[in-house]
Order: structure tokens, then C-alpha cells, then sequence
């Protein structure tokens, strides 16, 4: 579905209960969606299936004609009820940038042999993904694709909620969630990944204005939750991480030297069994203001507790209260 014009408009459609089923390649070798959403408005996806299809991404919402500016790429759009199953490439989710009040519901995605569950770009106005189970992913579970360090970002609304990536069979996510450009807006809730060979949830290039709580990592090789870049007015709450192979949860850096951490409140976590720290910061680069690490469990971990480095003179207002740490510090052999 796409605006045949740039003038034209597509509008109250309805499209329901539909099985598409092994479609085959164009004779270039390319993939082509089993959906394409593109300039649409106003119309609403239910129920519908597609098994072995091969897609290049199988939800596409930037407008066709579009290039890149236009915020109502696609907009009042909602998906409930879509499973897809035996991916072969590229991400099976796709969602561009500009996508407004665009909501996915129930969403299953089965088996992407070489590529992301979902991947999206920002900035996103009022988008919402809410019930989705993402199994063995080729690559990302879910991934923010877009780069662009000049992107806009004061509008964004974004909300991921009960969602649970994990492997059924051989294939593990590289991540199960990662951010590569900078994010502001985001609600993060009731989100579960088991299984990553890096990080559980990474955030590459900072966050801001957002609550993540009641998140559930586990069985992953890198950190539990890497925060890196700036950090400004996060809530990471009621989240447990276990067993992954570096720190459970570790406040870092990017490419700028001058990060800061502002405003983070790390409260009411459960860490165990980490192979690293329990929280942690990065010990050079860093200049940490008002973080506040309070009434959390941390159990079980390979290095230290928490671990706080302070550099520099502007760094200030620290405070770590009411946390219960025990059997950190534990050489390989596993004693203390």
C-alpha cells in the first residue's frame, strides 16, 4: 500500500486475516516485502501472516516519495496481529523514520537466518510497539539503524513495551536491543531478552528524558544494560540482570571524551551472577552529576559491587544508599 503521487492520499483501509506464503525471488536475486506501508494514512493491518516470504523488510513506512522530510511519511497507521515466520535476509520488521502515531501490536517474528527481528529509524512521533516475541534472530533483535548525528530528536515518543527476545534454537541476537544514535522519549517496559553474544541492551550514543523498568536480561556475553554517551534524566528501575559475562549493568562512553552522566537514577534492581561488576562507570572520561544508586541487590559478582569512579572536579552528587551487596569480588576459581 503507497501513494501512487506525492498529491495523492490512501486512507481508512482495512486489511485482514491474510497468509502469504513463499514468494519468490525477482529475477535480480532481490527480496521484496510481504507489506509495504508506505504514505499511507489511516489504515489498520489485523491478523495477518506471512511464512518463508523473504522480505526485505516486511513493514516499510517511510513514504515512497519521500526523502526523509516529510513527518507524515506514514501516519494513524496500526498493526495487531502480524507474524512472520522463516525470514531469509535483512531485518523482518522495518520501520523508516518519520513514521506518526503509528501503533504494532501482537507481533511474532520467527526465525531471521541473517538479519534483525526489527530494525527502525528515528525520529519517530508517537510509535508504540506493544506485545511482540522476536526468536532466533540472525542479528539484532531489535536495532535503531539511523546515524545521523544532526537528527532532530525533541519530538520523539517512543514506547516498547512487553516484549520478550530470546533463541528457541541455534541462533542468538548479537544484542537484543541496541541504540545506536541518540535517544530521547523512551519508554521501556516489561522487556525481556534471554540470550545475546554481546550486550543485552546497548545504548551506543546516550539517552535521555526516558524510564526503562521492569526489564529482564539474562544468559548474555557482554554487559547486562551498556549505557554509553551522554545520560541525561533516565529511570532505570524494577529490572533484574543475571548471568551475563561482563558487568550487569555499566554506565560508559563514545567517541566523546567529555560524556556526562546527569539526572540517572539506578533504583530497585536485582543483579546476580555477573561475571564483571554489579554497576558500574567507566573509570576515565566521565564527568557524573546526581546519580543516585539506591535500594538495589546485588549478589554473586565476579568484580566489584559498584563500582563509582569519579573524574575530574566537575563531577558531583552521588548518592548510593540502602543497597545490599553480597558475594562480590570472587576470583575465577569462584571463591572469595
Amino acid at each position: 500500500t503507497r501513494r501512487d503521487a506525492p498529491e495523492s492520499s490512501l486512507t481508512n483501509l482495512t486489511f485482514q486475516n491474510n497468509d502469504c506464503r513463499n514468494t519468490a525471488l525477482y529475477p535480480n536475486g532481490s527480496h521484496r516485502p510481504c507489506f509495504m506501508i508506505s504514505g499511507a494514512g489511516g489504515a489498520q493491518y489485523l491478523n495477518n501472516t506471512c511464512t518463508n516470504t523473504g522480505g526485505l523488510a516486511s513493514i516499510h513506512t517511510e513514504s515512497y516519495y519521500s526523502d526523509g522530510l516529510d513527518v507524515n511519511a506514514s501516519a494513524n497507521i496500526t498493526v495487531d496481529g502480524l507474524h512472520l515466520i522463516s525470514q531469509a535476509v535483512s531485518p523482518a520488521i522495518q520501520i523508516g523514520k518519520h513514521a506518526e502515531n503509528f501503533t504494532l501490536r501482537n507481533i511474532t517474528v520467527e526465525r531471521v537466518s541473517d538479519g534483525h527481528c526489527m530494525e527502525f529509524a528515528t525520529p519517530l512521533r508517537g510509535f508504540s510497539l506493544d506485545g511482540a516475541l522476536f526468536s532466533d534472530c540472525g542479528k539484532m533483535g531489535i536495532q535503531q539503524m539511523n546515524l545521523d548525528p544532526s537528527g532532530v530528536h525533541d519530538d520523539e515518543t517512543l514506547t516498547l513495551r512487553n516484549i520478550a527476545i530470546h533463541s528457541a534454537g541455534a541462533d542468538l541476537p548479537s544484542e537484543g536491543l541496541r541504540f545506536r544514535a541518540p535517544m530521547k522519549g523512551l519508554v521501556l517496559d516489561n522487556f525481556l531478552v534471554n540470550g545475546a553474544t554481546s550486550h543485552g541492551m546497548g545504548f551506543d550514543a546516550g539517552i535521555e528524558d526516558s524510564t526503562l523498568s521492569n526489564l529482564t536480561i539474562s544468559n548474555v556475553a557482554g554487559h547486562g544494560i551498556h549505557l554509553g554517551g551522554k545520560t541525561r534524566n533516565v529511570n532505570l528501575t524494577q529490572t533484574d540482570v543475571s548471568h551475563a559475562g561482563d558487568d550487569c549493568i555499566f554506565l560508559g562512553q563514545d567517541v566523546d571524551a567529555t560524556v556526562d552522566h546527569q539526572q540517572t537514577s539506578l533504583t530497585h534492581l536485582t543483579l546476580v551472577d555477573c561475571a564483571g561488576r554489579g554497576i558500574a562507570t567507566a573509570e576515565t572520561g566521565l564527568v557524573v552529576r546526581n546519580l543516585e544508586i539506591r535500594d538495589n541487590t546485588i549478589d554473586g559478582v565476579d568484580g566489584d559491587g559498584i563500582g563509582v569512579v569519579l573524574t575530574g572536579s566537575l563531577s558531583e552528587n552521588v548518592e548510593l544508599t540502602h543497597n545490599a551487596v553480597s558475594d562480590f569480588g570472587r576470583r575465577a576459581d569462584g571463591q572469595i
